[in-house]
């Protein structure tokens, strides 16, 4: 019997990595998962790796130095870059570095599937995968369900934990801004970016989105009102999430 396909995924946030880790083991595929640029090149040297995802921004060393190094290292497999930046200029700085394609947040099995055969399986990649297109709306139910496999019990077991670490995020936001640390502000929204659009918080997500986009440019004068932005939005979406939650519950519960 042979052995399962190896895949490396690097990804510092919790809700991404548990996004893996249902897909790749439901689809068949081993994995390993890693928290920063340097475990993922660790991890690469000991183990016999057949494609890497990795996300762009990480603590210790970002996606584009671990492309690199494991380039340098002799690895030659696909490197898929993971993000939910719209960029072009982010797409051609991933091809420059050796990555050879992207995923984009947020993404639901098929678009994991997809991927995977593309790179892996070219041959067999003729077949046209529909990749599904994400409503522009406080709390997206469907985007939520099919990226977690359509697991409200997953789903209820992320949410708390996103709302308190978002919470955090957001009020340790006036200190950043008040010392000037924009580059800890712009990693803490673009971590809130990914995390809230792969559970369909789409208005969250993207208001998140525009606050790291102001905190690059360093735009001072509309990160106020932009920040407010965000906290109604996340309000909006714990909201939401608290209906959810309270449905599955309901739902869970058998007649006696």
């Amino acid at each position: 019997m042979e052995d399962k396909p190896l895949i490396l995924v690097a990804d510092d946030q919790p809700v991404i990595q548990t996004l893996f880790s249902m897909n790749l083991e439901k689809l068949g595929y081993g994995y390993i998962l890693t928290s920063d640029g340097e475990e993922a090149v660790e991890k690469l040297r000991n183990n016999d790796i057949t494609l890497v995802f990795t996300d762009i921004q990480m603590p210790k060393m970002n996606g584009y130095e671990a492309a690199t190094k494991m380039r340098e290292l002799g690895f030659t497999a696909p490197i898929i870059a993971v993000t939910a930046s719209v960029l072009e200029s982010e797409k051609d700085n991933c091809l420059a570095v050796g990555m050879n394609d992207i995923l984009m947040k947020p993404f639901v099995q098929a678009d994991l599937k997809r991927i995977i055969k593309k790179w892996m399986y070219a041959e067999e990649s003729a077949e046209e995968e529909e990749v599904s297109e994400v409503k522009d709306s406080v709390f997206d139910v469907q985007t939520a369900l099919e990226a977690f496999m359509h697991s409200r019990e997953a789903l209820c077991s992320l949410f708390p934990r996103f709302i308190a670490r978002t919470r955090a995020q957001i009020d340790g936001f006036p200190a950043l801004r008040e010392a000037g640390d924009w580059e800890s502000a712009r990693q803490e929204f673009h971590v809130m970016q990914g995390s809230a659009l792969t559970l369909g918080g789409v208005e969250l997500g993207r208001k998140a989105a525009f606050m790291e986009a102001l905190c690059i440019a360093r735009e001072e004068d509309k990160a106020e009102a932009a920040f407010c932005a965000v906290c109604e939005a996340l309000t909006r979406f714990e909201k939401k999430i608290e209906e959810f939650i309270q449905d599955s519950g309901s739902n869970d519960k058998s007649p006696s």
